[in-house]
């Protein structure tokens, strides 16, 4: 199954990840924290020799810094974004023994721009040649090895206004380029290729493979052993017609999944999309490695984050192997709570409602205490009953009619998937001071107390 990475420190900012496969069934797995790259090794359920490769990278959690290549003579090249003060360069360093020792850095070029060398991507193509595809100033750029990253040529512009290139080819050494072009004015990215069968030298017209209204970025190709072109990408959802599951779109953007979609006429046509990921969240910053048949796939996922504003809980890195582990740790998306009215009085009835997502969603539960006291859960309801407006919104309401003057409620809400999959928010506070009559109330916000006198 999908699984998460153990070795990451949970309070720690995360960016790129890659897996790359060893002899004997073995793996590395490099991944960003805190602005330093690890590298570990990965055998069976086994970690060891967990250690620093590089001391200052450019590690966020919304920009791909990293990539990892092994060549067909096993040799480990990895490129990533250099953080300074002043400039962002893109540097190379490999390895000729699985990862024990590595060249010096090779500062292949360098920018002033703060983002200017993001998504860089490793390939070789089957003549023996590395490309290196990254952005700049929103274009797409490439820089080639002919001696499998000892050096490399001057960079040149691939494609304008263009990002998050992927590039293979096939045993007739027939080049295939995938990027993302985007509409910035209209909150629109599509996924578009082209094809080259001189080496690169010339290409054809490029076409589009997203349909309209898409937001599909970050493409990740390979060709399968039967001669598939497979193609990895992040999809975000903003159409509620091609929404795969059967809740509401998601309110201000929420879903993002990792998708792939594939090929057997060399990009004539293309199957509908799947999904890799079904978590209702946020599952982006998506890395391939592709080797001896196996696409190895890390990405970064707020699933572990369980709580609302939960800062200290940054995103996670994941890993699986595309179109074979299946995503089961899918915890419910608890997006939004609220009470109505919003400072809730002792002399009318206050309603608790909670914004969640889920495909597997067995059900929302109210969890309080009534002054100190331990109260049975509540079952929360979409079914437009008992303070619930509207149903299947996934909002999901109780109504309480029962609360006096001077109570005091705590409570959290808690929400549950038929996989045993629980999400739950912090604890809030609720003083039920005094009635509408004398038009003051207490309320108790993250700690806050907020005295309110109209």
């Amino acid at each position: 199954i999908i699984q998460k990475f153990p070795l990451q420190d949970s309070t720690a900012t995360h960016g790129s990840s890659a897996i790359i496969p060893l002899t004997d069934n073995k793996l590395l797995f490099f991944w960003t924290e805190n602005e330093k790259l690890f590298l570990v090794n990965y055998e069976g359920s086994n970690y060891y020799n967990k250690r620093v490769l590089i001391e200052n990278i450019f590690s966020k959690y919304n920009y791909k810094i990293l990539s990892v290549l092994k060549t067909n003579t096993n040799r480990i090249i990895l490129v990533y974004t250099d953080n300074t003060a002043t400039l962002r360069s893109i540097i190379s360093i490999f390895s000729d023994d699985e990862g024990i020792s590595w060249s010096n850095p090779n500062f292949i070029t360098s920018t002033t721009e703060d983002y200017g060398y993001m998504n860089p991507s490793l390939s070789q193509t089957k003549d023996g040649t590395i490309w290196l595809l990254f952005n700049q100033s929103r274009n797409l750029y490439s820089i080639k090895s002919n001696d499998y990253g000892i050096n490399w040529n001057s960079q040149k512009l691939f494609e304008n206004s263009s990002y998050a290139g992927s590039l293979i080819s096939d045993n007739t050494n027939q080049y295939y380029l995938f990027y993302t072009k985007g509409n910035y004015n209209q909150d629109t990215s599509y996924i578009y290729y082209k094809i080259s069968s001189d080496s690169g030298n010339t290409w054809q017209n490029s076409n589009k493979i997203s349909p309209i209204n898409s937001q599909d970025f970050s493409p990740c190709a390979f060709f399968t052993k039967t001669g598939e072109i497979k193609l990895l990408f992040v999809k975000k959802y903003i159409n509620l017609d091609e929404y795969i599951f059967n809740f509401p779109y998601p309110y201000e953007n929420l879903d993002y999944e990792l998708c792939y979609i594939t090929s057997s006429n060399n990009c004539s046509t293309w199957s509908k999309p799947k999904k890799f990921t079904k978590y209702a969240g946020f599952d982006y910053l998506s890395n391939l490695t592709f080797y001896n048949d196996i696409p190895f796939v890390t990405f970064l996922s707020t699933r572990t984050i369980s709580e609302i504003n939960g800062d200290l809980n940054k995103p996670q890195i994941w890993f699986g192997i595309l179109d074979h582990s299946a995503d089961k740790i899918t915890p419910p998306v608890i997006q939004k709570t609220n009470t109505i009215p919003v400072l809730p009085r002792g002399d009318t009835s206050t309603t608790f409602t909670a914004m969640v997502y889920d495909n597997e969603l067995m059900n929302v539960q109210l969890i309080y205490s009534l002054n100190g006291i331990k109260q049975e859960p509540i079952s929360m309801n979409d079914q437009g009953l008992n303070g619930d407006k509207l149903a299947n919104d996934s909002i999901y309401s109780f109504r309480f009619n029962n609360f006096d003057l001077l109570d005091q409620v705590e409570y959290y809400i808690k929400a549950s998937d038929i996989s045993k999959n629980i999400t739950r928010t912090k604890k809030y506070n609720i003083d039920f001071l005094f009635p509408n009559s004398q038009k003051y109330y207490n309320f108790d916000i993250n700690n806050f107390k907020l005295p309110i006198n109209n």
